[in-house]
């Protein structure tokens, strides 16, 4: 993509086609169009047969080595994939080395329409709007990871690529420039390094005397590393050690000898002296940027997200945001950052955490309990799945995030609820929500029409704990938020309850109805005491209950048979309290207890008005 090609280099490719969509086929016997394919597996049987043709070693050896790692997922993923495939890819996994390989792309086959609408659309992922710091700390961490290979070892102070002071290094800091500089300044987009050298030098991002100790030092390995392969056309970066072999070496680079100095040593002076000053300029312009710490704990906060450098430094500035331990945050953060075990890679989710992050400290500020707060609000993302989306959506209503991390920082049970239904998350998006309490008539309304909208069965009882669970997140945030006082905040989860209550008796007396037949001339009703009677609810209390019925006789009959009052009546009152207590993959609704009621325990679960008037 460089055009700087040497005598044993691999090519790296990407396969790019236009859309999704399938071929025409072939027309067969009868006339029928036979053998149709998507046009990904047509494309990917192109690319398949151009990288054979090219890369295919016979008896006349091979063309070019054709690399195809570059392409995302690398050798996991898909060797060709249309312009919107590669667009998804990079939005929610792209990485930093992915931006810098990109940098190089140009089409070189096929149709250079395509490869050009493929420039166009990576160029946003490339190249940021705002200017990009964090780059370069990934592209410096990048390189150290390089540098401490075990592979490397004691020969990285002869390694012409990859090696201290080498050509990896150069072509680091110059993209590590343009990813900074690229997204405000078209110009210094240029895939050539020598190029892009001379053009940030132009626009003053790089001081001149460095630009020319890094064009003389570019130029010159690259000369090195085609002398070193055009010998024996091996792919090989590295100096010899054998004495007559940099001899050699040097004398195809023009060295003779002069004065007191060999060929080999003046080489090797000259190598040490490009290097040294590589290195140098290497240090200066990315160690500071990827090393010093921001001007605020979100500065620093930022770069750990999307840079992933260590979080050791953070320790200080979380105890100055009001962290009682800073350490275990961190470890929080690091899982904020990374995603759940076996998550996909998270280029997207750290990009979208470093613009969340100054207003997540905000909030974190603001939160009764920083410490409970994020460690609420990773498990919150974990269950959330889409975590880029949310950070994102969150950047963009800082209000909405305050309100988030109040919760997470005050209560436990309602932290629960919305980690196990993090659906619930738009609630916390317009606060109108929770300024209007909601009656007991207005709860039943909606209450009955989710539960109408389920099927019949368990998806009613979840329909009924979903319900429940996000109106009393609704009343718990008012309550938080101080919209509502104590005793308004007991009346409307008395009202939630009577809501719940009241749906559960009716879904009982329709069970036992369809088993039993009609009990005419009768009726049930349920009599709240305690915390529930006295509308003193709280978030974790029981419902003290008595059911009372008038009437008697047998109930008509249906599926298996009438019977008796008294018996259809504690049919319907165990059943109801079944469908608050059952578990089901949402959980319980209440707990529910009868013991009140005539007789206690021994006493029957429903019982006629007249019992209670003799007892």
């Amino acid at each position: 993509g460089g055009e700087e090609l040497n005598f044993s280099s691999d090519i790296d490719l990407l396969f790019v086609y236009e859309a999704e969509g399938e071929t025409a086929g072939v027309e067969g016997p009868g006339g029928r169009r036979e053998g149709r394919v998507s046009n990904q597996q047509f494309f990917n049987r192109v690319a398949e047969q151009v990288i054979r043709a090219i890369g295919e070693q016979t008896a006349e050896g091979h063309v070019f080595r054709v690399d195809m790692r570059l392409r995302p997922q690398g050798t996991q993923g898909t060797l060709t994939a249309s312009l919107h495939a590669y667009e998804l890819a990079y939005e929610s996994w792209g990485e930093t080395w992915q931006r810098q390989a990109l940098i190089k792309a140009r089409p070189v086959a096929g149709d250079f329409a395509v490869g050009r609408a493929f420039l166009e659309m990576v160029a946003p992922f490339v190249y940021r709007k705002t200017l990009d710091y964090g780059a370069v700390a990934e592209v410096r961490a990048m390189k150290d990871r390089i540098n401490h290979s075990p592979a490397r070892g004691r020969r990285m102070h002869r390694h012409v690529k990859l090696g201290y002071g080498g050509i990896r290094e150069i072509e680091f800091v110059v993209q590590a420039f343009q990813l900074v500089h690229g997204g405000k300044d078209p110009w210094v987009r240029e895939a050539n390094t020598l190029r892009a050298l001379h053009r940030l030098a132009e626009q003053r991002d790089l001081g001149l005397e460095d630009y020319q100790m890094l064009a003389r030092a570019y130029t010159f390995l690259r000369t090195l590393e085609h002398r070193l392969q055009i010998l024996h056309q091996v792919q090989t970066h590295v100096l010899p050690e054998n004495p007559a072999e940099i001899t050699r070496l040097a004398r195809r680079m023009g060295y003779r000898a002069r004065g007191a100095g060999d060929p080999a040593a003046l080489l090797l002076a000259d190598y040490r002296r490009h290097t040294e000053d590589v290195r140098r300029i290497y240090d200066a312009l990315l160690t500071e940027a990827a090393e010093a710490p921001g001007e605020t704990p979100a500065d620093d906060l930022a770069l750990f997200f999307e840079a992933g450098v260590s979080g050791e430094d953070l320790e200080g500035r979380l105890a100055e945001v009001g962290f009682a331990d800073p350490e275990r945050a961190i470890r929080t953060f690091l899982a904020l950052r990374d995603g759940p075990p076996f998550a996909g890679p998270g280029a997207g989710r750290r990009r979208a955490l470093a613009r969340l992050a100054p207003i997540l400290l905000n909030a974190l500020r603001e939160a009764p309990d920083p410490d409970l707060a994020i460690l609420h609000f990773e498990r919150f993302a974990a269950a959330a799945g889409a975590a880029a989306a949310t950070f994102t959506l969150l950047a963009e209503r800082p209000e909405a995030l305050t309100r988030l991390l109040r919760l997470f920082g005050s209560s436990e049970s309602l932290s629960q609820v919305l980690i196990q239904q993090p659906d619930l998350l738009p609630f916390f998006l317009e606060v109108d929500e929770v300024e209007v309490p909601r009656g007991r008539g207005e709860l039943l309304q909606a209450l009955r029409e989710a539960v109408g909208a389920a099927p019949a069965g368990s998806s009613r009882l979840d329909a009924l704990r979903r319900f429940k669970k996000a109106s009393e997140l609704r009343i718990g945030l008012g309550d938080i938020l101080g919209k509502a006082d104590t005793i308004a905040v007991q009346e409307q989860l008395t009202a939630l309850a009577e809501a719940c209550l009241e749906t559960a008796l009716v879904l009982a007396s329709e069970e036992v109805q369809a088993r039993h037949g009609l009990l005419a001339g009768a009726a049930c009703a349920i009599l709240g005491l305690g915390k529930l009677g006295g509308r003193e609810l709280n978030y974790q209390s029981d419902l003290d209950v008595v059911f009372v019925y008038s009437g008697e006789g047998t109930s008509a009959g249906g599926e298996v048979g009438g019977v008796s009052a008294a018996e259809y009546f504690s049919k319907v009152a165990d059943r109801t309290a079944k469908i608050l207590t059952t578990i089901t993959r949402e959980g319980a609704a209440y707990r529910v207890d009868t013991r009140l009621r005539p007789g206690g325990t021994k006493g029957l679960l429903a019982q006629p008005v007249e019992a209670f008037a003799v007892y």
